[in-house]
């Protein structure tokens, strides 16, 4: 064969193999395992600096006046490759995240009829009732709190996972890793280096697992 058509041979063998990877990706959305994950993330923001004099500025919600008060946002994105159903909160159990502080007020949700909180002065136990969570969707809640917050996530959900912000990103990582590794096999030359790469992305997953 001359130079040429080795350079051609190449090019195909290259596009099969991408094929292939996208081809498999998508069969392993379709048909793989199925668990729905769920991205939660929380912000606060204290609503008056420590260095502020009492005396000379307050928060109040609903004439109630709060101390230490932080604004909350919290949410739960459905990252997964499937919807969250009503049926998949085992026995009717919400999800429900403990801010260990005191409540106040919900200010907004994207969900109204599904979110449940305590009264004024109660502990601040945000609570989403079994609802519908479309894929791509989030459920959104924003609340003024007492004190410094500090999640505290507690899910029955059936088969699903609650990730936090860095775990997911570095599944993330991982699986782009993946396919990179996967790209470098299939070049010439780099066969027995990609073969070796992609062991190491195994086994480091399997070590995560």
């Amino acid at each position: 064969m001359d130079l040429n058509t080795d350079r051609l041979l190449a090019i195909i063998a290259i596009a099969v193999g991408v094929l292939a990877i996208v081809v498999s990706a998508l069969a392993a959305r379709r048909w793989g395992t199925r668990r729905r994950r769920l991205l939660f993330e929380y912000s606060s923001t204290p609503l008056i600096s420590k260095g502020q004099t009492p005396d000379l500025l307050k928060v109040t919600y609903r004439d109630f006046e709060v101390q230490d008060p932080h604004l909350v946002r919290l949410s739960f994105r459905n990252v997964g490759p499937v919807d969250v159903a009503t049926a998949h909160f085992d026995a009717g159990k919400p999800l429900t995240v403990n801010l260990h502080c005191t409540m106040y007020g919900i200010t907004s949700t994207s969900h109204a009829a599904a979110t449940e909180s305590p009264p004024v002065g109660g502990e601040a136990i945000v609570k989403l009732r079994p609802t519908l969570l479309p894929r791509g969707h989030e459920w959104v809640v924003e609340t003024v709190v007492g004190g410094e917050p500090r999640p505290e996530v507690t899910t029955s959900l059936i088969d699903t996972d609650v990730l936090d912000k860095p775990t997911y990103n570095s599944q993330l990582s991982h699986s782009l890793l993946g396919v990179l590794v996967r790209l470098l096999s299939i070049l010439p030359g780099f066969g027995v280096v990609g073969d070796a790469a992609l062991d190491m992305v195994r086994s480091a997953s399997g070590k995560r697992t």
